[in-house]
């Protein structure tokens, strides 16, 4: 993916927004967003209309069995309203196909790439880039069993 993203971004309109499909992994996005790549739209709502939820900590598929009496929240650290349904709500939800499940997930999702993209602006700003995706990594690896 580096190697086709230094090859095609180039020879983009710079005026024009750039969208890559189904980009939603943090590795690749951060990867993307490197100076000089300018993508900047993405669309985690597929992964959240399935129930794949990104946290900082590491991912949660809410569809899975461990989830079904889990009154943790699906992220502490999470800013928007959604901290205050339990894991177990949201499972239920997406369990029974409810509309509003999808919802929250969206919503969820959208929230977590807006906040990591203004971290990775503001790394690019500070010229802190690798520093930056470097930490993000490594609080994915040490923390992603609190999830579990």
């Amino acid at each position: 993916m580096a190697r086709i993203l230094a090859h095609t971004t180039p020879r983009m309109p710079q005026t024009s927004p750039r969208y890559l499909m189904a980009l939603v992994r943090q590795k690749t996005s951060s990867m993307a967003c490197r100076p000089g790549s300018h993508v900047r739209l993405r669309d985690p709502t597929r992964n959240a209309r399935k129930g794949h939820l990104f946290t900082r900590y590491g991912d949660i598929k809410i569809k899975n069995a461990k989830h079904k009496n889990d009154p943790r929240p699906l992220d502490e650290s999470c800013e928007v309203y959604l901290s205050q349904f339990s894991r177990a709500y949201l499972h239920h939800l997406h369990r029974i196909g409810e509309i509003l499940g999808a919802q929250l997930n969206t919503i969820h999702n959208l929230h977590y790439y807006q906040v990591l993209m203004r971290e990775l602006r503001e790394a690019i700003c500070r010229r802190a880039m690798s520093e930056t995706v470097e930490r993000f990594h490594a609080e994915r690896r040490d923390q992603v069993r609190v999830l579990q």
